[in-house]
């Protein structure tokens, strides 16, 4: 039997992300980091996906709390920079975002619509 999440329970995920993301270049300038592309240029889908890095894993842990209808979760992300990354985007949809990492670090984001835009204290 397969059940579907309703509205309010997706609603209502909390979600924390840590991200393992390896250095392009280990000795590049920091003047050269520069943001991803918030899409891979699809012509059909022009916002989905992400530049600048490659995604080799996503590992989510979650605990269903039935007794008000919430969802926690963290998700871990391993992926590699194909570029010098000064911010990087994910495509995310519905879930509120408690905390990023990178690489064991506590990151900044901000979130507009479907898109999560994350900005490691290093590039």
């Amino acid at each position: 039997m397969v059940r579907h999440a309703s509205p309010r329970l997706a609603s209502t995920a909390a979600l924390t992300m840590v991200l393992a993301l390896a250095a392009a270049s280990a000795q590049a300038d920091p003047s050269d980091f520069r943001p991803g592309a918030p899409g891979v240029g699809d012509t059909y889908y022009p916002g989905y996906g992400n530049g600048g890095y490659d995604v080799s894993g996503y590992r989510i842990d979650l605990t269903y709390h039935p007794t008000d209808n919430r969802i926690e979760a963290q998700t871990t992300i391993e992926a590699e920079a194909t570029q010098d990354l000064s911010r990087f985007n994910l495509d995310l949809v519905g879930l509120t975002v408690r905390s990023i990492e990178v690489d064991g670090r506590a990151a900044s984001w901000s979130r507009s619509g479907q898109e999560l835009s994350v900005t490691p204290r290093t590039g």
